[in-house]
């Protein structure tokens, strides 16, 4: 289940195909998903607990 409004946010914040991302103090990684969608197979996310 994507969650719209994180959705916006993440795509406001600049988050964009090709972009190595950092996600520090990603949980269960729900929000990690949404970045994974957002970089696509060009970008990658590297997540830390």
């Amino acid at each position: 289940m994507r969650n719209d409004f994180t959705l916006r946010l993440l795509q406001q914040a600049g988050i964009s195909e090709g972009m190595h991302v950092l996600d520090v103090g990603c949980g269960h990684g729900e929000v990690t998903q949404v970045i994974l969608e957002l970089v696509g197979k060009s970008g990658s996310v590297t997540a830390l607990i």
